[in-house]
């Protein structure tokens, strides 16, 4: 995470807010043991953090979001901006927050913007904006998007970096190659989920088990367990709590680490 104190964790530190204020609570958490607030008081109000990016570089701003009924019409975004030296905005890409957390037991929703720094970026900044009410935030994160995949192939690497497969959900070890010879897939759906999810296996090496294991970010154990491959294992999550959750699947010398959302 690209981002200083995206979790709020340690009060306001590293975020800014223009017109209304930004502070932090534990009324809305995603995980963790705080949560953030942009106060608008009826003003248009942004809470921002800005990043040294370079021009080229691809980046995912994730996080969650909501706001009461009231604030649903006052225009409630999150958004990743790139900017120049100057402070002159070359490029925006928004998300627009819907979540009403007013009829949905005070629970803040996922959202994720990916873009590339355009040319004579030298800035990317992460931010909420709301004219009325609140947004309530938790669980911000900016992260660079590693290049290197083609046509479903995992190039190889020196360095123990992770990227993503293509499919926003999971994410593998680029210096471990998959190729027709060797295949070892792992599918998790629904993702984000509520009260369930459930892994799939697929290799070719069909005898080896497969030993599941999933983390909270607080590295808790929540469930470990070893199995048949080409199979399927659905997982009860009604009593987890909502957040972000990390299921490690191995088989030999494979490995896939899978990032979970619960709402």
């Amino acid at each position: 995470n690209l981002l200083t104190n995206g979790n709020f964790e340690n009060g306001t530190t590293g975020w800014t807010a223009i017109n209304g204020t930004v502070s932090t609570g534990i009324g809305y958490i995603a995980c963790g043991n705080k949560n953030g607030f942009n106060n608008s008081f009826n003003k248009n109000s942004t809470v921002y953090q800005d990043v040294n990016i370079a021009a080229g570089t691809s980046l995912t701003f994730s996080g969650f979001a909501g706001t009461h009924t009231q604030g649903v019409s006052c225009n409630p975004k999150l958004s990743l901006i790139f900017r120049n030296a100057a402070g002159t905005v070359l490029g925006q890409t928004d998300a627009a927050v819907t979540q009403n957390v007013d009829i949905n037991f005070g629970q803040l929703a996922y959202y994720s913007i990916t873009a590339t720094a355009p040319a004579g970026t030298t800035k990317a900044r992460v931010q909420s904006f709301i004219s009325c009410d609140y947004v309530k935030m938790d669980a911000f994160c900016l992260r660079v998007n590693t290049t290197g995949l083609r046509n479903n192939q995992f190039t190889t690497a020196t360095t123990d970096e992770y990227v993503s497969n293509g499919d926003a959900t999971t994410i593998v070890k680029i210096n471990e190659k998959e190729s027709d010879e060797s295949i070892f897939d792992v599918i998790i759906t629904p993702n984000p989920f509520v009260d369930f999810f459930d892994i799939s296996t697929k290799a070719k090496e069909n005898i080896s088990p497969v030993e599941m294991r999933v983390m909270n970010t607080n590295g808790k154990t929540m469930y470990v367990q070893k199995a048949a491959v080409n199979n399927k294992q659905k997982i009860n999550t009604t009593n987890w709590a909502s957040g972000i959750y990390l299921v490690e699947v191995i088989q030999g010398r494979e490995r896939k680490v899978i990032k979970l959302v619960k709402l």
